[in-house]
């Protein structure tokens, strides 16, 4: 069997998608540099990922990958990083729309230790726009995500309106809007817990009823340590947020224990100083997760946000003018997977044709 090339592709050589994370987690674990999955499609051989690696601290990563190249014959697609920082999510999602749509994922502004360089929704939005314009410079204008990056989507798209520019139909995929509160996960624990006593019927032994009693009580009593921990946890975190967020404003090195805060610790941080502006005007799809796969039990979270949130809407009614929503039977992550990333991008296609269409 011939041997793998310093300069083979990692892709042409039979990588994939769960090889590409099983990649990445080794470079991580014996480097440890922890590079996006999507890197791969910048840097898709040994000797561009070597490089890579030895470039210094402040190495900038890519921030735009081409998800898909397309004919040029129509107005490019943008989809916003999630909650990890990547775009990969998307690939299926875009190799499903029409051929004539190049197909982006965006990335935080980031370095070699540091996976988010933005500390401010407004900054992140900023960026990401110069980078859609690197590329497209005048609208239209298709952008979407899932998660969080369905709502910095939506906000790049309230910012490319007010700077006059024509901005498509946003897709917003599986997204709450951050100002609505989630249920907290103790009280969702012990819904359940109490869920599981209510089922004790009048029949069941002492013994029983004793054992699931057991069993309650000690599951109680993890809530209580869970939620005890995450406070702890999250005032830590919020510290070192906020240290970084001076040290970026004033353009000082970031110290060694600042390093590998999570994309998502830093968006829940911005996100808390959102103010909710007028309600948007532009067309916006919303597509809603209904359902978990069993399949992917033990692997990704795939909780729909319609049972982590309480508002059906997610939080969206009121905050768009022109709102419509689409049912996915699928979880929060199997909603990019097949076979239910067809009902996705068919919706989306059809209303960005429809958008075109109006433009003729």
């Amino acid at each position: 069997m011939k041997g793998i090339g310093i300069r083979d592709e990692f892709w042409e050589v039979g990588g994939d998608s769960l090889r590409s994370v099983a990649l990445m987690s080794a470079i991580d674990r014996e480097l440890g540099i922890a590079l996006p999955v999507s890197t791969l499609f910048t840097e898709p051989t040994i000797e561009q990922l070597a490089a890579l690696c030895d470039a210094g601290a402040d190495s900038a990563a890519v921030s735009l990958i081409c998800l898909k190249k397309g004919t040029g014959e129509r107005p490019a697609v943008f989809f916003v990083h999630d909650g990890a920082g990547e775009s990969m999510p998307y690939l299926n999602l875009a190799l499903r729309l029409h051929e004539g749509h190049s197909v982006y994922g965006i990335h935080p502004k980031s370095s070699r230790y540091h996976p988010i360089l933005h500390t401010r929704l407004h900054e992140m939005v900023d960026y990401y726009i110069s980078l859609m314009k690197s590329v497209q410079p005048t609208g239209p204008y298709f952008v979407g995500g899932l998660c969080i990056g369905g709502f910095l989507a939506f906000e790049i798209a309230r910012k490319l309106t007010a700077m006059g520019e024509e901005v498509g139909p946003v897709g917003l995929i599986d997204v709450a809007h951050v100002t609505t509160p989630p249920r907290s996960v103790a009280a969702r624990r012990l819904n359940r817990l109490s869920s599981e006593l209510s089922k004790s019927g009048s029949g069941d032994s002492v013994a029983k009823v004793v054992k699931k009693f057991t069993v309650v009580a000690r599951r109680a009593r993890n809530v209580i340590v869970y939620e005890t921990s995450s406070r702890f946890t999250k005032r830590k975190t919020r510290l070192k947020l906020k240290l970084l967020r001076a040290l970026l404003d004033r353009g000082l090195p970031l110290p060694a224990f600042l390093r590998g805060i999570s994309v998502d610790a830093v968006l829940r941080f911005a996100e808390k100083e959102y103010v909710v502006p007028a309600p948007y005007q532009g067309k916006t799809l919303l597509f809603r997760a209904t359902s978990r796969d069993p399949a992917l039990a033990g692997i990704v979270n795939d909780t729909p946000y319609i049972e982590i949130f309480g508002d059906p809407m997610l939080g969206w009614d009121g905050k768009v003018t022109d709102l419509i929503a689409y049912d996915i039977p699928a979880g929060h992550s199997s909603t990019l997977r097949e076979p239910n990333v067809k009902i996705v991008a068919e919706a989306l296609q059809r209303h960005i044709d429809a958008s075109l269409s109006s433009r003729a």
